[in-house]
């Protein structure tokens, strides 16, 4: 039996609904998912979503590979706090989720990789109008921007600052719209809706459908490599 040759499987907000309610049983064996449900699914949906839109930790671990966004923030000598959202000093259609990383690059095209600040030391800095060459930032997430302290007020105009950054997840506007995720997640979308639309609908989650949920989430995130660092030692086999 020859394949398909197509790898290209799609399913929309409306179908993982669908799917996640059949989990729990709703609606019954031929029967039609009314649109109340198909309204109420499509909410937390979207709740689910935004709630997986943050950045990586311990249980998706590797899970923001495709959220994964660059930009450049061109510098001026007259501040060392810099916007981030739409119409910004970095133009982004949407307010990013976290900065990743930032690397400053010269005019002669030298890179420098910049440390992250907490913000204890951001506030313990001495002066935040001191000029020179900056070395590290601070991010701060508001509800309508990022902004980027730096600690210091750059002394070349013609530094660039690159930051590599975590897009928020597409809304799911319409039952009719693709999901912001790889395929390789919609199996865990699924059980992940189904253990949420479980109370509403008068259902305590099984303990199946836990354990269902729990082994699609580690088979997702076995899509991606390791990126931990690997350290070399003198006198030790590699």
């Amino acid at each position: 039996m020859a394949l398909s040759g197509s790898t290209n499987y799609n399913v929309t907000a409306g179908d993982l609904v669908t799917a996640a309610y059949t989990e729990i049983g709703i609606p019954g064996v031929g029967q039609s998912l009314n649109s109340d449900d198909m309204a109420l699914g499509m909410r937390v949906l979207n709740y689910l979503v935004k709630n997986m839109a943050g950045p990586e930790n311990s249980i998706y671990r590797g899970f923001k590979a495709w959220q994964r966004e660059r930009g450049d923030i061109t510098l001026v000598t007259t501040k060392n706090t810099f916007d981030i959202f739409s119409g910004g000093d970095l133009n982004t259609a949407d307010v990013p989720v976290k900065i990743l990383g930032a690397v400053l690059e010269n005019s002669d095209g030298i890179r420098m990789v910049m440390r992250e600040m907490l913000e204890p030391e951001y506030m313990a800095l001495p002066s935040h109008a001191q000029t020179g060459k900056p070395t590290r930032y601070y991010q701060l997430r508001q509800t309508d921007r990022m902004r980027l302290h730096l600690d210091f007020r750059p002394n070349d105009a013609t530094d660039v600052i690159e930051i590599s950054y975590l897009r928020p997840l597409d809304d799911l506007d319409s039952t009719a719209n693709d999901l912001d995720f790889p395929q390789h997640w919609y199996r865990p979308l699924k059980y992940l809706l189904a253990i949420d639309l479980s109370p509403p609908n008068g259902m305590e989650a099984s303990q199946t459908l836990v354990a269902l949920a729990a082994g699609a989430i580690e088979n997702a995130v076995s899509f991606y490599l390791d990126e931990s660092d690997i350290y070399f030692e003198p006198g030790k086999d590699q």
